[in-house]
């Protein structure tokens, strides 16, 4: 009994890469990277008693800390956030103007809810204005 050898496996073939139409070549453009967009300068803020009353009275008429950080002549978040915890009377400060805030907003939802009676606003729009002022005027009111 002999052995059956296998059979040969099929030589393969080398692969040659396609060329490549003259028209792409041509048509390929170098792109340059996009360049990265400066974040306007803010002036840096320090604490003052002044500042600190004005942000207050922001935040009591319905103003974020966001938005009130993003006017030039206000401190970043970061700093309002580490005032906070640097100065007590100031994070006091601000949770009393937060809870004014929180009353505006119950004021608002009377004002939306009245005009929804009236018909001047769609009742859909009305409904989802009045959960998101609930929900913030909960949150800023505990």
């Amino acid at each position: 009994m002999s052995e059956a050898t296998p059979p040969a496996a099929p030589a393969k073939k080398p692969k040659v890469p396609k060329a490549k139409p003259a028209k792409a070549a041509a048509a390929k453009v170098t792109v340059e990277p996009k360049p990265k967009r400066e974040k306007p300068s803010k002036v840096r803020v320090a604490y003052s008693q002044a500042i600190a009353d004005e942000i207050a009275v922001r935040t009591s008429i319905g103003e974020s800390l966001r938005t009130i950080a993003a006017d030039k002549t206000m401190p970043s978040v970061r700093s309002m956030t580490k005032w906070q915890r640097a100065y007590p009377d100031f994070a006091a400060q601000l949770d009393r103007a937060r809870v004014a805030r929180a009353d505006s907003r119950i004021e608002k939802i009377s004002d939306l809810a009245n005009q929804v009676e009236a018909g001047t606003l769609d009742p859909n729009a009305g409904r989802v204005a009045i959960d998101a002022q609930k929900f913030l005027a909960e949150r800023e009111h505990w």
